[in-house]
């Protein structure tokens, strides 16, 4: 929720080497991340099958996808003009913004 993507040819390699399963939530990728919209493993153009158990929803519509990341983008560009300070990946459609004195908000 913080709009960080996982590194996850990283963590599929530790993965492999420990012989270990791998859980991934794509509740918030699936339909907004990827070249085709199938999440965090088709962003890194990754195979699915080297994830155990892949959890997602489909409240995000691959159809979507492209007016998702045009929106993202300028909704970041536009805060970034004004000062504020964004975190997260450039790519997620979540973008969390730090306010530090929410009382002079207005």
């Amino acid at each position: 929720m913080e709009g960080s993507i996982i590194r996850l040819p990283e963590v599929i390699a530790l993965k492999k080497r420990y012989k270990a399963y791998l859980y991934l939530d794509e509740a918030h990728s699936i339909g907004a991340l990827g070249p085709n919209g199938r999440g965090v493993v088709d962003y890194f153009g990754l195979d699915p099958k080297d994830v155990d158990i892949m959890m997602g929803t489909f409240t995000k519509s691959a159809d979507r996808l492209r007016q998702l990341s045009e929106n993202t983008n300028y909704f970041r560009r536009r805060l970034r003009e004004m000062g504020f300070i964004i975190y997260g990946n450039d790519d997620s459609p979540v973008v969390p913004l730090m306010l530090y004195m929410p009382a002079k908000i207005g």
